[in-house]
């Protein structure tokens, strides 16, 4: 009962009921919990649903939608098995399978190089619908489009982030886009120059389809998003010795069940946004209490006993967020935190948070532990751009000439010359 107590207690604190009171979780326990908008949860919804729909598909289907920066193959520059692409898939025999994403900034120009083209004219990859149509026949295209539904909820977790990091950066006496500096050009924009096609406007941002590809006016022309969203699919299947490649030594055995899944990690680029999974499977190392924590396990145990509005899936209104390595970029804080002292004292009245003396936020380690049923994960990992930090990945390389070549275009002065028609579409690597 004491536990008990202890745990509805602990959750209790966690929970932030603004973006202030997250900002100062992030910076003491390096992770949060925030109740998700409404608007991005019916978003959520509606692409966890194509999600499940697309893992039931055949494997070779499934390897078909990724799509690489360029299809030149060349010895040694890139690894068509890597989710590091445009877009990504990946399975490992009878544990897992990831499906990875960015968005793309609008293509004005229907030339495209030769070895582009895959990324926007493919029939068989993201960009196109047709595959869904006879799992929903009784909706349009557009309410079950995975290219559009994902697009939109990457957009709308990256600016969610955003803000969250802007009340951080507030916090530690920084510029208020002290974050977004290293970040894609995120720019609000949900008019489109042809609603007639299929599209979808959420808040400020907006997504559309045309023809075999989808595209977003909220990033430049051409350029291709640093961020991902990274969808996993857990079988949680059970190993037999045979198809179990690993062995653990007894000591460890213990943490047996988080081998079999996601060892203890720190993502990636700068932030990591997690609605609260179905199955419950994330756990995190809380850096106030020194300890690791079944956050999800929690949540859910919290959620039933406590709500009463008898909503489904009550706990996809929450979403954690947690540091990333890149935020080791971040400008060094001025040296006087009276402020942020004062913020976080009186945010934590109940004075169950020891505040950290120090002010750098840190990378927070997670693992996810076998659970009894298969499980999904919708992950957006918030990356930071190669030119502005540094390259991590192989695939960083041309995703930086890329964004460097499009970037290049967006500023300079439209020519009224027809011959210029093609100058905003997606740069060649051959161009290097």
């Amino acid at each position: 009962y004491q536990r008990r107590v202890r745990a509805i207690s602990f959750v209790q604190n966690l929970l932030s009921p603004s973006i202030q009171h997250a900002a100062c979780q992030l910076l003491n326990r390096g992770y949060c919990v925030l109740p998700l908008p409404q608007d991005i949860r019916q978003i959520y919804d509606s692409f966890h649903s194509s999600y499940e729909i697309f893992c039931k598909k055949d494997a070779l289907v499934k390897q078909s939608f990724a799509t690489l920066f360029d299809d030149t193959h060349e010895a040694g520059t890139l690894q068509t098995h890597s989710t590091n692409q445009v877009h990504g898939f990946s399975s490992i025999q009878g544990l897992k399978e990831q499906f990875m994403f960015r968005v793309v900034g609008t293509i004005n120009s229907p030339t495209l190089p030769s070895d582009s083209k895959r990324l926007m004219t493919d029939p068989r990859g993201l960009f196109s619908p047709a595959s869904f149509e006879t799992d929903h026949e009784n909706l349009s295209d557009v309410e079950h489009d995975i290219g559009l539904l994902g697009g939109l909820l990457h957009l709308r977790m990256d600016d969610f982030c955003r803000q969250v990091e802007r009340e951080v950066a507030q916090l530690l006496n920084l510029p208020t886009d002290a974050f977004d500096s290293l970040l894609d050009p995120l720019l609000p924009v949900s008019s489109l120059t042809n609603p007639s096609e299929p599209h979808l406007v959420s808040g400020n941002f907006s997504i559309r389809r045309d023809h075999h590809f989808c595209s977003s006016p909220c990033l430049p022309p051409s350029y291709i998003s640093s961020s991902l969203l990274d969808c996993f699919h857990y079988y949680n299947t059970a190993f037999s010795e045979s198809s179990n490649t690993h062995t653990v030594p007894e000591s460890n055995a213990h943490d047996e069940q988080f081998f079999n899944n996601h060892a203890a990690h720190t993502d990636s680029g700068l932030m990591t946004a997690v609605v609260v999974t179905d199955v419950p499977g994330l756990e995190i190392f809380d850096q106030d209490l020194q300890g690791w924590i079944p956050l999800e396990q929690l949540l859910h145990s919290f959620l039933s006993s406590t709500d009463s509005s008898n909503q489904p899936n009550v706990h996809r209104n929450y979403v954690t967020l947690f540091w990333s390595d890149s935020v080791c970029y971040m400008p060094t804080p001025p040296s006087s935190s009276s402020s942020l002292s004062s913020m976080v004292s009186s945010l934590f009245s109940l004075n169950t948070t020891t505040i950290r003396s120090e002010k750098r936020p840190i990378s927070c380690l997670h693992r996810v532990g076998t659970s009894s049923s298969e499980r999904y994960s919708v992950v957006f990992k918030q990356r930071t751009c190669p030119l502005k930090t540094s390259c991590r990945y192989q695939e960083d390389y041309p995703l930086a000439f890329i964004q460097s070549q499009a970037q290049t275009t967006s500023q300079q002065p439209s020519s009224s010359s027809s011959s210029s028609s093609s100058s905003s579409s997606l740069p060649s690597l051959s161009q290097r």
